[in-house]
């Protein structure tokens, strides 16, 4: 599955992403995650007021976060978390727009840190 799904059944991250049409209930493929090379399995995605969807940890070796346009099915870089995350607990857009990332964990160590993403 993609970015918002587990691990491939080989057991390896995804560094695919497929959008669901529920009008003819057929999975799309989309482009690959710009970070191919950090592939990315049970990222958190999160959708900006925008209509876009922001996509970020699901692998500690990374702080990228990206941004997924529906409309185009593309993915384009959005911003450098200021530390990598995986398994980020907590993913949720406050009122004003903003994303508050906070928890998670990080080679196998709980994060006790929090960051917040400016569209």
């Amino acid at each position: 599955m993609g970015p918002s799904g587990p691990a491939n059944p080989a057991g390896h991250e995804a560094t695919d992403a497929e959008i669901f049409d529920a009008a003819t209930g057929v999975f799309i493929p989309i482009p690959d995650l710009l970070s191919i090379e950090r592939d990315r399995g049970r990222p958190r995605v999160v959708r900006l007021a925008s209509g876009k969807l922001l996509v970020l940890g699901g692998n500690d070796k990374t702080s990228l976060a990206e941004l997924f346009d529906p409309t185009a099915r593309a993915f384009a870089p959005a911003a450098f978390l200021p530390y990598a995350v995986a398994k980020a607990q907590a993913v949720v857009r406050l009122n004003d727009g903003r994303v508050l990332v906070s928890g998670g964990s990080r080679d196998g160590t709980a994060v006790k840190d929090a960051a917040v993403y400016q569209p």
